[in-house]
């Protein structure tokens, strides 16, 4: 009975396996357990670092993300309480003649164009800059630069609405003037205005300049926008 049982235990212990065909081993399955058991625990501990080291970083992030935010919000609230003053002269301010019309026009026209294209490619800029980790002074470049592409890109639109074609703008040329919209052109002139869109495409590539980095594509970017013919 001992001999056959003992017979019995080497057949199983030798007996191949379901899948494969080979002979595994009793205690070979217990090795393989005991093996895997800290390697899981690595595994897992490494996880549980990389995932506490993402929401602090994502955290921090946020939170640059939203100062960020208020701030721009704050400098809109602080312009539209001037603008509110400025848009509002008393009587004696608006005899003084057209160039002073003519100047808070044109206050009241880059105070909308600044918060509203101007915001919009600012805070682009700065998102990218802030997830990518740049430093103050790249943030402050990179909030110079949307600034100023955004208002380029608002007085070249008030241009070509004037000076291309139909077809060549793909949409109604025209449409300002002929719904009575404030536009750079009329407030002060065509030449004026290439000449402010140049200074602003100056004052957008120094500041992408500034960012630097082995891929930046900012100061083609700005120049694609000011000299853009549609």
């Amino acid at each position: 009975k001992g001999m056959i049982g003992g017979q019995v235990a080497d057949l199983e212990a030798t007996a191949p396996h379901p899948a494969s065909g080979h002979p595994l081993p009793a205690a070979r399955g217990e090795g393989l357990r005991g093996d895997a058991r800290p390697e899981g625990q690595e595994i897992h501990e490494g996880a549980r670092r990389e995932g506490q080291e993402i929401h602090g970083e994502a955290r921090r992030e946020g939170h640059e993300i939203h100062e960020e935010a208020r701030r721009e919000g704050h400098e809109v609230h602080e312009e539209a309480r001037r603008e509110g003053h400025v848009s509002s002269p008393s009587p004696r301010v608006r005899g003084e003649g057209a160039r002073s019309a003519d100047e808070g026009q044109l206050a009241h026209l880059e105070f909308i164009h600044k918060n509203k294209t101007g915001k919009l490619l600012t805070a682009s800029v700065l998102l990218g800059g802030i997830l990518g980790g740049g430093s103050e002074q790249q943030i402050a470049a990179l909030r110079h630069y949307g600034r100023a592409t955004g208002l380029a890109f608002q007085i070249v639109d008030d241009l070509l609405d004037q000076e291309q074609t139909s077809a060549e703008l793909g949409k109604t040329a025209g449409k300002d003037l002929a719904q009575g919209k404030l536009t750079y052109p009329a407030l002060m002139g065509a030449s004026a205005a290439r000449e402010r869109v140049a200074s602003l495409l100056s004052e957008a590539t120094e500041n992408a300049a500034r960012i630097g980095g082995p891929v930046n594509y900012l100061g083609d970017l700005a120049r694609y926008i000011c000299e853009r013919r549609s």
